[in-house]
């Protein structure tokens, strides 16, 4: 499953791109991995970017599976303020809208799931409308793939 994510340490954002077939399992393991690594400090963002998401295997319970572990993960660190979910496929929205579901009253951030590049960027608080601009924009982050 093609996956990356970076942090923009000053501007408090994790970006999370996730495309092709993905692998719940693998993606929670990995979301696991980068939130230790990255040591994110209280009142960060994040943008997740579903765009060229494909397929999804065991969309229900590993979605389930991906916010409990999230929740888990962040008893150690801290959750992001706001998560908007871009997400402007039909497999991504789905996707999107399980986890915003799955998520009520279990994590403590904001979800919110978007099919408008504006509106998803609008809702962590940033102006402008083209995600790609937008991150092209920005000084170098740190990737994790």
């Amino acid at each position: 499953m093609p996956q990356s994510v970076t942090y923009f340490p000053d501007h408090k954002l994790v970006y999370l791109h996730v495309w092709g077939t993905v692998s719940i399992t693998s993606l929670a393991a990995r979301m696991a991995e980068w939130m230790y690594e990255f040591s994110v400090p209280t009142g960060y963002n994040c943008l997740t970017d579903t765009r060229g998401i494909e397929a999804v295997d065991r969309a229900a319970d590993g979605v389930k599976e991906l916010v409990n572990m999230q929740a888990r993960v962040y008893q150690d660190t801290p959750s992001p303020q706001h998560s908007a979910i871009f997400a402007n496929s039909p497999v991504g929205f789905v996707l999107g809208r399980l986890f915003e579901q799955n998520a009520e009253g279990v994590l403590r951030e904001k979800i919110q799931v978007f099919r408008s590049e504006r509106d998803a960027l609008g809702f962590i608080g940033v102006k402008a409308d083209s995600v790609d601009a937008y991150l092209a924009s920005l000084p170098a982050g740190r990737t994790a793939t």
